[in-house]
């Protein structure tokens, strides 16, 4: 049974892919009935958007810098008035890149700087700037999105990658014990590989599961 989130606003970072988790999770959020602000680093988050539903907006942003992270969350409060969920789904690899394999012992400042930056400094920018506003209210949701790769097992090559996303359960555990009685409630999942389908039946019948990639 799906929950009632008429009402409340949504964030969700990282959903440019249209088969990935943080679209998934954008349009289950828009079939409970949340309004949702989606963001990429592309324009193709517009698509996602429209995807959603007319109400729905997209916003292209690099939240690796906390400024942009600042500008975001700013202009999802200015059109929706407010921000109650925030999914940190962003990182991994981004848009044109490829993903690092690198033994450690030949791992550059940089891509270990590059890695930690994509997925961690992201989940602290975007967490860091909306937190506020809901401290304020009294009520907010943040989901970060972490994997099993790190925390609970890892690949060779994967080194940076696998410290910052247990850099992410970390923090989660950190905020989750200091913002309970905020009404802030902070939570993790680990999810492994996969391709995320969605199929638009209706707002209420949207259907998303995971297949291997």
């Amino acid at each position: 049974m799906l929950a009632d989130l008429k009402g409340r606003v949504a964030l969700v970072t990282g959903a440019g892919s249209a088969d990935g988790i943080g679209f998934a999770t954008a349009h289950l959020l828009a079939a409970q009935g949340a309004t949702v602000g989606v963001t990429s680093t592309t324009e193709r988050i517009h698509d996602r958007a429209a995807e959603l539903g007319s109400e729905n907006v997209g916003f292209v942003c690099d939240l690796r810098n906390f400024e942009n992270a600042e500008k975001l969350v700013a202009r999802v409060i200015e059109r929706f008035g407010k921000l109650d969920i925030l999914v940190n789904n962003a990182g991994m690899v981004q848009t044109g890149a490829k993903e690092l394999s690198a033994r450690f012992e030949s791992l550059t400042e940089s891509q270990w700087d590059s890695e930690i930056e994509l997925n961690l400094k992201t989940c602290f920018n975007v967490t860091r700037v909306a937190l506020p506003h809901m401290v304020k209210k009294e009520y907010g949701r943040v989901v970060n999105v972490s994997s099993v790769t790190g925390p609970v097992a890892s690949n060779p090559g994967m080194s940076a990658y696998s410290a910052a996303k247990a850099g992410v359960i970390s923090l989660t555990k950190s905020l989750g014990k200091e913002l309970a009685r905020d009404g802030v409630l902070v939570t993790c999942v680990t999810p492994a590989t996969g391709r995320w389908n969605c199929t638009n039946r209706s707002r209420n019948g949207a259907s998303c599961r995971a297949g291997s990639s």
